[in-house]
């Protein structure tokens, strides 16, 4: 999946954001063939239609889907760029690939982030289409990323704390209370 998020610097009218795939739809289904899809995500802000007709084999367009779970459950790894998708991803221990190809302009001038972006983030990133193209070949073939120390200190840091059990300890927390309080 295919999940970007919209440039501040990109827009056609006031709240509405324009955004042009940066990589080749062709150069990704000579590689991959008929074996791998491409799900599209766009973020909401952006207003305008990719033309994917040409590529409808094999690229689906699913922006307007209710719930971006739903896409993270049927996909095996995530592309993304900036956006803030890949902390939700990362608890499926998925493969995630970073292609910032705008960076020094996101970064300097449009709005910078809030992590070490090239140390902190769990996956590899790639600095142009080839990369990508390479990036998601090794990620189709990694799988799951518990083995990997890198995305293990990710999750550790981001996700390990939500472990399904908060209704369980906020009633426990709130017996205790009452029990100890009388």
């Amino acid at each position: 999946m295919y999940a970007p998020t919209y440039r501040d610097n990109q827009f056609a009218a006031k709240g509405k954001y324009t955004f042009e795939l940066p990589f080749s739809l062709a150069d990704f289904k000579k590689q991959f063939g008929e074996d791998t899809v491409l799900i599209l995500r766009m973020h909401y802000l952006i207003s305008n239609a990719l033309d994917i007709s040409d590529y409808s084999d094999f690229v689906y367009d699913f922006s307007s889907h209710p719930d971006i779970s739903d896409l993270y459950l049927v996909s095996d790894m995530l592309i993304t760029d900036y956006s803030s998708v890949f902390f939700d991803y990362a608890y499926l221990k998925r493969p995630i690939l970073f292609y910032p190809y705008d960076y020094h302009l996101y970064k300097d001038e449009l709005r910078g982030f809030y992590l070490d972006y090239e140390r902190e983030l769990p996956g590899k990133i790639a600095q142009d289409e080839s990369d990508l193209l390479a990036g998601i070949q090794d990620g189709l073939q990694a799988g799951d990323m518990a083995e990997n120390e890198k995305f293990m200190k990710f999750y550790r840091r981001f996700c390990a704390i939500n472990d399904g059990l908060s209704s369980l300890k906020v009633v426990n927390y709130v017996v205790h209370q009452i029990e100890h309080n009388g």
